[in-house]
C-alpha cells in the first residue's frame, strides 16, 4: 500500500511540474510576443515622426529657397491628380534637387 502512495504521489509531482514548466513557457512566450509588439508600435511610432519631420524641414526649405513651401507640403501629403499639378510637383522637386545637388558640391 506505501509503494502505492509513493508511486502516486510520483506521478502527481512530475504531472505538476510539467504543468508548472509550461504554464512558465506559456508567460515566457507572452511576454515575449508582448515585448515584440511594442518594439513594433515603437518603430512605427518613430518612422511617423521621423517622416513628419522629415515634411517639415523639406517644406521650410522649399519655402526659404523658392517661396513655395504650400505647394511642397500639397505634393507631398497629398499627391496631385490632374496633370497640370503633376507638372507644378515635378517641377518643384527637380528645383529641389538641383538645389540639393549644387549644396553638396559647395566646400561649406
Amino acid at each position: 500500500m506505501k509503494a502505492v502512495i509513493v508511486v502516486l504521489l510520483l506521478v502527481v509531482a512530475v504531472i505538476g511540474g510539467i504543468v508548472w514548466y509550461n504554464n512558465a513557457e506559456a508567460e515566457n512566450k507572452r511576454k515575449y510576443e508582448e515585448a515584440v509588439r511594442n518594439l513594433d508600435e515603437t518603430q512605427e511610432s518613430v518612422s511617423h515622426e521621423l517622416d513628419r519631420r522629415l515634411l517639415e524641414s523639406s517644406v521650410q526649405l522649399a519655402e526659404t529657397r523658392f517661396g513655395q513651401g504650400s505647394l511642397y507640403r500639397l505634393c507631398h501629403e497629398y499627391p496631385p491628380t490632374t496633370k497640370e499639378h503633376q507638372r507644378k510637383c515635378k517641377a518643384l522637386d527637380d528645383k529641389m534637387a538641383r538645389a540639393d545637388a549644387a549644396d553638396k558640391k559647395h566646400p561649406w
